[in-house]
């Protein structure tokens, strides 16, 4: 079975060589920066490669549906990324089908100091120290608190939970249709129409 992995952390966290130290020779490696070195046919990936950043982009996540499907020859596949919203990150292991997200715990001193003695990103120090504040700043955010939208109402005043393709009446499980109508029978046995929807 193929495996894929998602590795995210600050600039300068050690995703790389994370990866580097555990992937197998017919191992896929999918990292923005050396997607846009190769289109420049350049041999740092620390160097600014702005012109052609939004192609390595699209040339990425075109790459995403084939992983989703384990197609090809190759064994695992490792998915370097910046990402720094875990709703974002969640959402990418969703669309690739990701065995799992590792997280780079490098403490934002360390980073910066790795960016300073990285001679590959000497140019660019203070770029990748901004980044790396960044990151922590988005990462180490608390996520924000959610208004409960799934407790609704009937016409009867009877009170249900609705879920994505679910819904919840008085602990019975009635699956849905996207965009359908449903009938329920209420606490009185009278029925109520409603539109299904995803939350």
């Amino acid at each position: 079975m193929k495996n894929v992995y998602i590795i995210t952390g600050a600039p300068g966290s050690g995703k790389s060589t994370y990866v580097r130290n555990r992937k197998a020779p017919n191992d896929l490696v999918i990292d923005l920066d050396y997607i846009c070195a190769a289109l420049q046919q350049d041999t740092n990936v620390h160097n600014n490669h702005d012109a052609v950043y939004q192609a390595a982009v699209c040339m990425r996540d075109s790459l995403y549906p084939f992983i989703a499907m384990r197609y090809g020859n190759w064994n695992d596949c490792w998915i370097i990324t910046s990402e720094a919203r875990r709703d974002k990150l969640k959402e990418l292991a969703k669309k690739v089908g990701a065995t799992d997200i590792i997280e780079m715990e490098t403490a934002l001193t360390e980073t910066l100091n790795r960016i300073d003695n990285d001679q590959s990103r000497v140019l660019r120090a203070e770029d990748f120290k901004e980044m790396a504040k960044r990151w922590h700043a988005l990462h180490d955010r608390p996520p924000p608190i959610q208004k409960n939208r799934g407790h609704e109402k009937d016409r009867m005043g009877n009170f249900f939970f609705l879920s994505r393709g679910q819904k919840f009446f008085f602990g019975r499980r009635y699956p849905i249709g996207v965009g359908r109508n449903w009938q329920e029978i209420t606490g009185n046995g009278k029925k109520s129409h409603r539109a299904a929807f995803w939350l």
